[in-house]
């Protein structure tokens, strides 16, 4: 699922219906990240990264532990490419045995399995169209 970015879009409408889309979007962030090589824009990304998901005030603050976080910030001012590996590692661990098992039991992903069948293909359809025209609160999932 996290391997495929239609997965991902599919998974990150669910967390946006739990309010936990934060998780998705910090673990996409820190893909995203590894990608970039230019050193400035390397720092303003992991300075905006701090901001989005990990600063006491964000409102997209990821749950991290205390000692998890404490490491990541201690190394704020000189960001690293290693910078979020833990952090990241424990957001996918929460996914996986939180939200993906809530999202395998839920009746949005019922629905997707049941797309074959004709009515419920017009509600999956219609389901997409609601979460397409929900406000993007977030990231935008490459």
């Amino acid at each position: 699922m996290m391997a495929s970015s239609q997965g991902r879009e599919i998974f990150l409408k669910f967390l946006k219906k739990e309010f936990s889309s934060e998780n998705l979007c910090f673990w996409t962030a820190c893909e995203n990240l590894r990608k970039i090589k230019d050193e400035k824009l390397f720092k303003e990304q992991c300075e905006e990264m701090f901001t989005t998901y990990l600063d006491d005030s964000s409102p997209q603050e990821v749950s991290l532990d205390f000692k998890v976080k404490e490491k990541v910030m201690e190394q704020r001012g000189e960001p690293t490419e290693t910078i979020f590996d833990e952090a990241q590692s424990k957001i996918y661990t929460l996914m996986h045995r939180d939200s993906f098992p809530r999202f395998l039991t839920s009746s949005f992903y019922k629905g997707l399995l049941n797309e074959d069948q004709p009515d419920s293909k017009e509600r999956n359809e219609k389901m997409i169209q609601q979460d397409s025209k929900m406000e993007d609160e977030g990231c935008k999932v490459k």
